[in-house]
């Protein structure tokens, strides 16, 4: 996701926490992929070569449907598995901003996949956010006059129900 969504499904018109934001959206996308027991790969075609080799922060391969802050999933690599969002998409290349490699030659298969978040978790994420923005670290519980409210893993159960998880998960 980006700043701009998540500011966008909070109702936020102010750029005061632009960076935070920016700061926190990946870190609470891994962790809601690990609650859920989910990549949120996306339907429809993947990118599968033999011929994609990593250096630095750049990907090089023959560069096709990938746009600038595209999410994908990297995956048969040998030591650079991961979710990553696409930089500067050139012909030949894909910079990943954020991210270095472990170099690698061509010759492994490599599946790259486009991921997508449901809309319910992509609220979730906003929501996650907003937690991470204004809520202080720790906090297990709160009380509000003859209400209370619990919190797992830190995040309210509120936020942490709109997250669809696996089978495996539950």
């Amino acid at each position: 996701m980006t700043t701009a969504e998540v500011k966008a499904l909070l109702g936020i018109t102010v750029a005061t926490y632009d960076a935070q934001i920016t700061v926190l959206i990946p870190e609470i996308e891994a962790f809601v992929r690990i609650y859920a027991d989910n990549k949120f790969l996306a339907p429809g075609p993947k990118l599968t070569s033999t011929a994609i080799s990593f250096s630095a922060s750049t990907l090089t391969m023959i560069v096709t449907n990938f746009l600038e802050n595209m999410e994908v999933y990297i995956e048969g690599s040998a030591s650079n598995d991961s979710m990553v969002t696409l930089g500067v998409v050139g012909a030949s290349t894909i910079n990943i901003p954020g991210v270095t490699f472990v170099t690698e030659s061509a010759g492994e298969k490599i599946i790259i996949t486009r991921t997508l978040l449901p809309a319910s978790v992509k609220l979730a994420v906003a929501k996650l956010v907003k937690h991470g923005l204004f809520t202080k670290e720790h906090l297990k519980s709160k009380k509000l006059g003859d209400g209370s409210e619990t919190y797992t893993s830190g995040y309210p159960d509120s936020i942490l129900e709109l997250i669809p998880r696996s089978v495996s998960s539950v």
